[in-house]
């Protein structure tokens, strides 16, 4: 009982400092031929995608495998 009542409880949101709203993308985003190096590493080599308004998507891979790269590029279309 105690387990779901924690399960059922609400938090408020996280409103760090600093911190704005989501973007709402009208049309969606489409990456072509996108690459990024840091200094010499290549990081993303290549890359094409698109994303559909609305459509939820998932970077899976290993670590330093560009993740955290891709979704900062895409922060940038925002």
């Amino acid at each position: 009982t105690r387990i779901d009542e924690f399960l059922d409880q609400r938090s408020a949101p996280a409103d760090p400092e600093g911190a704005t709203g989501a973007v709402r993308v009208r049309d969606g985003i489409d990456f072509r031929g996108v690459g990024f190096r840091y200094g010499d590493a290549v990081i993303l080599d290549d890359i094409s995608f698109s994303i559909r308004a609305g459509e939820s998507v998932a970077f899976v891979g290993r670590s330093g495998s560009g993740k955290s790269t891709m979704v900062n590029l895409l922060m940038l279309c925002s």
